[in-house]
């Protein structure tokens, strides 16, 4: 499978609503949607879309609802407020609000086509406003899961670990590093049924801008390659 992914930037960004992109398999997330230098970008966002091509133009969700492009929306800093998911019909099937406070996003609230709320993130942040964990809650307030974020001396995330809150044990845990310059250079995913296990390794051309990302299994196969492709305006 080869995937491309369109990210487009400039140096000032505006309250506008996106192009709709076909086959969005991942929004990448930004916890300060138009900082991308901690993202491993250069510039202010205008959007950031992974794109995945299958011979239907369609993609998978995490809950498993096909939908085939987005919208994203934004607030006069520029920020992220609401992605929209939408199928061919132009069937609206989720949405996804950030809730913020002081430009930090402090809850990611998911509702289904029909306004129903599905589930509740909610952040924390440590004392240098670097994210310590994300709570997964139910619409009754309970926790399905929470995320816990380690960082290293210069405040970049070293290590992830997802616990379930049935039984308190680790279902995800992840490491990262990163090159000279600071970029992340690996990623390894590690689930406990072992059926999701992934190392990531990024490319990045003079500029700091990430060109490329190839993807192995847990036996160092290859299974995907993404390439990126930048405009500026």
């Amino acid at each position: 499978m080869f995937s491309v992914i369109f990210i487009s930037c400039s140096g000032k960004t505006e309250n506008t609503e996106k192009e709709e992109t076909e086959a969005i398999v991942e929004e990448i997330e930004i916890i300060k949607e138009n900082d991308l230098e901690k993202n491993d970008l250069v510039g202010d966002i205008i959007s950031i879309n992974e794109i995945i091509y299958y011979a239907d133009k369609t993609a998978t969700d995490s809950l498993g609802e096909q939908y085939n492009r987005t919208y994203t929306k934004y607030n006069d800093k520029g920020y992220n407020t609401i992605t929209e998911f939408y199928t061919s019909l132009d069937d609206m099937i989720r949405r996804s609000i950030n809730i913020m406070e002081d430009d930090i996003v402090t809850k990611v609230e998911m509702y289904d086509g029909g306004d129903q709320l599905l589930n509740t993130d909610v952040y924390t942040y440590d004392e240098n406003e670097l994210l310590s964990e994300v709570a997964s809650v139910s619409p009754d307030g309970t926790i399905y899961y929470t995320t816990y974020y380690t960082t290293d001396a210069k405040g970049r995330v070293s290590e992830m670990s997802s616990v379930s809150s049935s039984d308190n044990q680790e279902q995800v845990h992840s490491t990262y590093k990163y090159n000279e310059q600071g970029k992340r250079s690996e990623s390894v995913f590690e689930d406990i049924s072992g059926r999701y296990n992934r190392k990531y390794y990024y490319s990045y051309d003079v500029d700091g801008n990430l060109v490329s990302t190839s993807v192995y299994d847990d036996s160092d196969r290859l299974i995907q390659e993404l390439a990126y492709v930048y405009s500026f305006d």
